[in-house]
């Protein structure tokens, strides 16, 4: 960069195009492959190198869960196809391969956690719900789920990080549900937990239905958002969440869904920002603001879910 006074931007365009082949870039190119070989080895993974089978050295402490054998990756580092352009990067069937694997892992660590005693917060039985509120607090914060306030100032960041849509739509949106039950301190009634789903699953119409002071945040979020997710998997998503995580009881807006282990850390970072955005835009608006054709049914079949 300093030989050819360029910055990162005008470096990284030499770097995904294919027919820059000047020594500097392909030896950048080769740093970035052991660099993600480096990181799949640290995860634990059997990786292909040059048709060899490259294994991980053996951890120090086992997981107390140990996981079954993986085959060996393949990351399939080239030129390729992607929503941004063609980029010099892994395969997209390794691409797929390693959300799968983090996801999972990502789960198998949170039922470390769990054996650890580290989730425990007494009795798994819910205490009885109080009457769901969603309004406006005496000292300006936005009222959620069970009366957690949100200061109406509050603001986060949009994440800057290249985003990377999960590598199937169902993975992505039992991400969502956990981030906005936990976003709302743990709780929300129904109404008010689809609203958001519906709005963090559909950028143009959270940016149709965004009050004028958040239409640029949601604006820049929607050009960002890429998942593979529609509205109509918010039943399914909660079926796959289960009475394992969750518990339902009545409530004055209907039913209240709450985490029997109470909020946890988003899955991702831009999870996290999607559940507060869609909070967000959708305490401000009324019940009836969300018209979609799904909405009726899935608001129906969700009253009417049992968890079993």
């Amino acid at each position: 960069m300093f030989k050819n006074d360029e910055g990162l931007t005008d470096t990284y365009n030499r770097f995904h195009d294919r027919s820059e082949a000047s020594a500097d870039i392909e030896r950048l190119r080769a740093l970035h492959v052991e660099m993600d070989q480096a990181v799949a080895l640290a995860y634990g993974w059997p990786i292909v190198v040059n048709g060899q089978v490259v294994h991980p050295p053996s951890p120090a402490s086992p997981s107390p869960l140990p996981a079954p054998p993986l085959p060996p990756l393949d990351l399939g580092h080239g030129f390729h196809a992607t929503k941004q352009g063609e980029r010099f990067t892994l395969s997209e069937p390794a691409r797929r391969t390693v959300l799968d694997r983090l996801l999972a892992l990502n789960h198998q660590r949170y039922e470390e956690e769990v054996k650890a005693g580290l989730h425990d917060k007494g009795a798994k039985k819910p205490k009885k719900a109080k009457p769901a509120t969603d309004q406006r607090s005496a000292t300006g914060g936005v009222q959620f789920g069970l009366g957690l306030a949100l200061p109406a100032n509050a603001e986060r960041t949009l994440p800057t990080e290249f985003r990377l849509p999960a590598s199937e739509g169902a993975h992505y949106t039992v991400s969502l549900v956990f981030a906005l039950l936990s976003e709302a301190g743990g709780s929300l009634p129904l109404p008010r937990l689809r609203d958001a789903f519906v709005l963090a699953t559909s950028p143009k119409l959270m940016q149709r239905l965004a009050p004028g002071d958040d239409a640029a945040r949601v604006r820049a979020w929607a050009q960002r958002w890429c998942e593979a997710a529609k509205p109509v998997m918010f039943l399914d998503s909660l079926k796959a969440i289960g009475a394992r995580h969750l518990a339902v009881s009545p409530g004055a807006q209907g039913r209240i869904f709450q985490l029997l282990d109470g909020p946890r850390p988003p899955a991702t970072e831009d999870v996290g920002y999607d559940a507060w955005i869609a909070l967000r835009v959708s305490a401000t608006l009324p019940p009836s603001a969300i018209l979609i054709p799904e909405v009726p049914t899935m608001t129906r079949q969700a009253e009417e879910l049992v968890l079993a």
